[in-house]
């Protein structure tokens, strides 16, 4: 068994994921909505941020058809440079903290709540 774990990869998914988002926003009380709006913001901020950063779709295809082809496949292959740094990170830390962080980087990108 072979386990490719990617990071970002810049594929339409982002904008998909973004817009499906925001119509779901659309259609949640008012009250909701103003009440996340922070968190909304910064989780938008993010996922603009984590697109822009994605590593081309023929980089991460190159991966995987070298695991394929592979005679002696390592049981596990990192793609791209947010993905392992995630993955020495969460060698470390404790999934609470790691949580924190991820709650921490939030914050700064304008979720305050």
């Amino acid at each position: 068994m072979i386990l490719i774990e990617p990071g970002s990869v810049a594929t339409p998914i982002w904008e998909k994921g973004t817009s499906a988002a925001l119509a779901l926003a659309e259609s949640t009380d008012p009250a909701m909505r103003e009440r996340y709006a922070d968190l909304e913001a910064a989780m938008l901020a993010q996922t603009a941020a984590t697109a822009r950063g994605g590593i081309p779709p023929e980089a991460a295809a190159d991966v995987i058809v070298g695991a394929i082809e592979a005679r002696r496949p390592r049981a596990r292959y990192l793609v791209g440079r947010d993905a392992k740094v995630a993955a020495r990170v969460a060698r470390v830390l404790p999934d609470r903290v790691m949580d924190a962080l991820v709650a921490r980087g939030l914050r700064r990108s304008g979720g305050s709540r």
